[in-house]
């Protein structure tokens, strides 16, 4: 089954997973029952989704992504549902992060937020005078989300961070006179 991605949400245990049937999906097992079930077939097919990175949990629920989708589940099927869909997801450098009470993440070359509806998930507008290729959420310092460029592109990128306070208000941070840095 070659399971992959594990994620602890309380007493239940998420991985991906390939039973030959559906492909790489999403299954959970539940330490108080014993039984290992699978969550939803996100991807219909034998060829299931490809990955799963990035795992986050707000409010008690598993965020996680495919190739383009963002999804959230309870460990049942009735309570996993597709959040927002036609994304454009790195499994090397799509970030995830909670903030706020909010899920940030980069797609599409944007920072998007989400609470975990398909309503409250947006994008906002692209950030001033960028010149990497992709917006990542990258951690909370002092109660703002610092915003980088694409990790995966070490040492190639001109100095540019960004902070994102609890009003979602962007701001660039000056850092003088750097010039590229790297992970």
């Amino acid at each position: 089954s070659n399971p992959s991605g594990l994620y602890v949400v309380n007493d239940k245990l998420f991985f991906i997973a390939n039973n030959g049937s559906v492909g790489n999906e999403l299954w959970m097992y539940n330490s108080t029952t014993g039984i290992t079930s699978l969550v939803k077939d996100t991807q219909l097919g034998a060829s299931g989704i490809l990955y799963m990175h990035n795992q986050m949990v707000l409010n008690s629920d598993l965020y996680f992504m495919t190739p383009d989708q963002l999804w959230r589940t309870d460990g049942t099927l009735s309570g996993t549902s597709l959040v927002k869909g036609n994304l454009s997801l790195d499994s090397s450098s799509t970030k995830m992060v909670v903030f706020n009470n909010k899920l940030y993440f980069g797609s599409n070359y944007l920072l998007w937020s989400s609470d975990g509806t398909p309503i409250g998930t947006s994008s906002f507008p692209e950030l001033p005078n960028t010149s990497f290729t992709n917006v990542q959420p990258f951690t909370d310092i002092n109660g703002k989300l610092i915003i980088v460029p694409n990790l995966s592109n070490f040492g190639a990128i001109s100095g540019r961070f960004w902070s994102c306070d609890s009003a979602e208000n962007i701001t660039l941070i000056d850092v003088g006179t750097l010039g590229s840095y790297g992970n």
